[in-house]
């Protein structure tokens, strides 16, 4: 949270941000970040099948799905945070989020 609301830096994400909509030209650009987002789509789910696996979340939890929601939250986020929301905002909607989790977080 605190890197998406920095003050001295450009707030909210860049990989998330930048080049959404980009020149023919630069499609290798929008590739790679796309790319990137999802490595970490990919990495969260990694984790949640994981913590499935040890009986950290129940084992009928569908960790695709959920994997996905936080990726999908957490670009919502990044935008939100560059959009000036408060730090305060954004924690609260971090704490709905993870109530997706149930009473394990």
């Amino acid at each position: 949270m605190t890197l998406y609301s920095r003050t001295d830096l450009p707030q909210g994400c860049m990989v998330v941000s930048s080049a959404v909509s980009v020149s023919a030209e630069n499609s290798s650009i929008k590739i790679w970040l796309a790319e990137h987002r999802l490595l970490r789509t990919q990495g969260i789910i990694e984790r949640l099948r994981l913590a499935v696996k040890n009986g950290e979340l129940p084992a009928d939890t569908d960790a695709d799905s959920l994997g996905d929601y936080f990726a999908v939250f957490l670009h919502g986020l990044s935008i939100q945070a560059r959009d000036g929301v408060t730090k305060e905002r954004l924690l609260a909607a971090v704490n709905v989020a993870l109530s997706a989790l149930g009473d394990r977080h």
